[in-house]
Parts: structure tokens; sequence; C-alpha cells
């Protein structure tokens, strides 16, 4: 457990800086633009190729080349990245301008607002944006193989880049071009990742040359992408589905539910995709008990995480968006829906480590139909809590729970449940204690500061670092 535990730590922190920039970057958006039907348009036109950011960048890729990569010999290897990397780029580009052609027609079908201010915004923000999933598909290449060669750290650093081009970009133009600052910014941010990473490609040994036909194993990834970009996208997916409903709820809905995602991204970037990412190189070198031990510690790591956002999710929403325009009722709603996302962390994070069974052995299509049941589950709950009980955007944040829970509930039934309660066996009593004293000292940090930077920075960094240092020691 030792190496993973060092691995996503390592992982962890290259992600970690990437979305504490991220998280600055929302910071100013709520602040200098708020939660409105303009910062709407923009987050359902940003929607879309951040859903394939985040699929691609979060390891969309991996689960295919880095098994590859480990069973071909150092020549197979550059003949294999060079057409791999000749036809993603032509795919992605060709996927981008039909985007872009497409986008008015796309607006229109997740979206249920219909003034004219709002549709013409979102449009014109799609059309441009639609060209950063060429640039998310070439980080993403160059990224797995980077991770195939243990460089977790430097990998998840092309992305701190981008948000700081896009902090730039805000902070230099948002008087004069409002929040196209923040389109243009992605648009150059994609492009300097792309350069970041493709340096460290060629440092750690990488190597491109022009290669136009495609080989067995270039064919084999196109044949299993399709199910891999179903089973890692459609959770993304349902964020779609989550702007139709929840522009039927109000105006600023839309926004509030994604000023929350991104605080909880965080946790499941810092513990679930490091973690993923990890056992899976691991698992792929057939180290053994490698995905033993990462369940283990998903268990370790996304209980107190959870535990601390829920508990602290009004304090950690005061002190990241509490500024300029962004209001106390703003804060409430934000608030209210990260401590509903919050609860879905502990399945979400066993889900995906868990899956890397089935990537293992292939089985990419039957980890796309545990997906599209949690994508099932979402969207009826949360089409039931809009339109037929006229519920408020709070049923859209529990429905993402809902479902990532009773699908790992269901994965664990047909996969192997007593696997999981002899893993809590393992756990030592320490943790369980640890898991208990979290919660009083939260709870007291809350009761003796009325100042949520004091409750926030002290629940962080003196429980946290001693839970570190203990699952260092013991785990």
């Amino acid at each position: 457990m030792e190496k993973l535990l060092r691995g996503s730590i390592t992982s962890a922190l290259g992600i970690g800086i990437s979305r504490i920039l991220g998280l600055v970057r929302e910071v100013l958006t709520a602040s200098f633009f708020g939660a409105n039907l303009q910062t709407d348009a923009f987050f359902l036109a940003w929607k879309i190729p951040n859903i394939f950011r985040r699929i691609l960048g979060e390891g969309g890729f991996n689960p295919i080349i880095i098994p590859t990569l480990g069973r071909l010999s150092e020549e197979e290897r550059k003949t294999y990245l060079s057409a791999l990397f000749f036809y993603i780029a032509l795919t992605s580009l060709a996927v981008s301008v039909i985007l872009s052609l497409s986008a008015p027609f796309i607006v229109e079908l997740f979206s249920h607002e219909t003034a004219k201010g709002f549709l013409e915004s979102a449009i014109l923000y799609l059309r441009l944006l639609s060209f950063y999933l060429f640039f998310a598909s070439l980080n993403a290449f160059f990224m797995s193989f980077l991770q195939f060669k243990g460089k977790f750290f430097a990998s998840y650093l092309s992305q701190a880049i981008f948000n700081l081009t896009v902090i730039g970009f805000i902070l230099l133009f948002h008087l004069r071009w409002g929040i196209l600052s923040i389109v243009y910014g992605a648009l150059v941010g994609g492009l300097l990742q792309v350069l970041f990473v493709f340096y460290l490609y060629r440092k750690h040994g990488g190597e491109l040359f022009l290669n136009i036909h495609p080989n067995g194993e270039v064919k084999n990834f196109f044949k299993k992408l399709v199910p891999q970009i179903g089973s890692a996208g459609i959770g993304h997916l349902s964020t779609l589905v989550e702007a139709f409903f929840a522009t039927a709820v109000g105006g600023g809905i839309l926004s509030s539910l994604y000023y929350a995602m991104r605080i909880f991204q965080l946790g499941v970037s810092l513990v679930s995709v490091s973690l993923t990412n990890v056992s899976l190189s691991e698992v792929s070198k057939n180290k053994e008990n490698a995905l033993r031990e990462g369940l283990k510690l998903a268990i370790l790591l996304s209980v107190p995480a959870s535990l601390g956002l829920f508990i602290l999710s009004r304090d950690i929403t005061e002190v990241i968006y509490r500024h300029g325009v962004f209001g106390e009722a703003d804060t409430q709603r934000v608030s209210l829906y990260l401590s509903l996302y919050s609860l879905g962390l502990v399945p979400l994070t066993l889900f995906q480590v868990a899956k890397v069974k089935l990537y293992k052995s292939g089985k990419l299509e039957k980890a796309f139909l545990y997906s599209l049941l949690w994508f099932g589950v979402e969207i009826t709950v949360a089409g039931i809590g809009i339109f037929l009980f006229h519920l408020g955007g709070w049923v859209i944040a529990l429905s993402y729970t809902l479902g990532v829970s009773l699908t790992f509930l269901l994965f664990l039934l047909r996969e192997g449940l007593a696997n999981l309660l002899s893993l809590l066996r393992e756990i030592k009593p320490i943790f369980y204690l640890l898991w208990v004293l979290e919660v009083l000292f939260l709870l007291g940090l809350k009761e003796i500061f009325q100042n949520p930077y004091a409750v926030v920075f002290l629940g962080i960094f003196t429980f946290g670092v001693l839970y570190l240092w203990v699952l260092y020691k013991k785990g």
C-alpha cells in the first residue's frame, strides 16, 4: 500500500495545484459575473468541451493506452504512439468542427431557457469553446504516456497552466470582453498546456514521427474508445441533462450547481482520480494485490474527505465564493448543493477504483453499462423531482449522489460484496476512531470559531495533516 499511497499523494499534489487554481478561476468568475442568465449561458456552453476535458484529462485514454504500452516493445511503442497521435489529432479536430457547427442545435436541445440574449450568448460561446476539445485530446494523449512512465505529478501540472492562463485573461480583460475573456483564455490555455506536456513527453523518451498507417493496436484503441468514453463520459453527460433541468427551475440555478460541483470535483480529483490512475498503472504492470490495496486506500481517503465536505459545506462556500456580487442567497444554494454532492464521494471513489478490474480484463462494455445505469437513475430522479413535484435545484444534486450510490451497490452485488466487507475488517481500528474524532473536531471548530476562514483552514491543516501522517505510518 505504501507505493500506492506515495503515488496517489504525488498525483494528488499535481491535481491539487491545478484544482486550487481552478477554484481561483471560479472565484473570479463568481466575483466579477455572479450567478445569472449570462453566467448560465457560459456554463451551458462550457459543459460540452469541459465534459471531454474531464473524460480525457482525468484518465479517459489511460485504460486503453497504458495496458497497451505495457505489453509492447520499445520499437513497437514508437510506431504505435506516432500513428495513434496522428489519428487522435485528426479525429478530435473533426469533432471540434462538428460541435462548433452544431452549436445552435445543441444549445436549444439542452436548455429550457428561451430568452433571446441567453441563447445567442450560449451559441457564440459554444462555437468558440468547441475547439478546446482538440487541445484536450492531445493533452490526454501525452498525459497517458507520462503516467505510464510514472510521472503523475508532472502530467497533471498541464492543467495548472490552463487555469493560470484563464485567470490571467479574466483579470486583464473582464472589463473589456466580459465573459468572453474566459472563453479566449480557455483556448489560449489549451494550446499552452499541450505545448507543455509535449515538452515533457520528449523529455521522458517519447518520440513522434509521421505515421498514417494504423496498425492493429491503433485500430483496437478506437474500437475500445467508444465504450470507454461512454463509460467515463456518461456520468459527465448527465451534467448536460442537469443543465436542462436547472434552467427549468430558474435563473442562477445552473451557475450555483456548477459552483458547488467545482468544489466537489476538487475532492474527487484529489482522492478518486489520482488513486484510480495510480491503481490502473500498478495493475497494468501485474503488481500483486494492487487492486485490493487500491480499494482499501480508497476507503481510507474518501471517508474523511466526504465527512469534511459535508460538515464544512457552508464554511467552504463562504471562503471560496462569498466575494463581490456573490451574495447570501447564492451562498445558501451552493452550500446546500455541495453538502448533497459530498454524500456521493465515497461510492464514487470506490466505484472508479473498482472499475480498474474491468479495464484490466478489457471489459469496457461492462463498465459502460454500469455508467449507463448511473445516468438513468440520475436523470429519472431529477426529472421527477423538477417536473412532477416542482422541487428546487437541490434535487438535481441529490440525484447525482443517488445515481452513483445505487450503481456502486449493484456493482458490489454482481462483482463481489464479500470482498469489500473483508477489506473493511482489514482496516485498523484507529482509522474508525479518527473518523469519529474528525466529526467531533470539525463540529467543535464551528461552535468555537464563527469565522469560516478559521474553521476551514484549521480543519484542513490540523486534522487533515494528522490523518495523512497516521495513514502513512499505520496504513
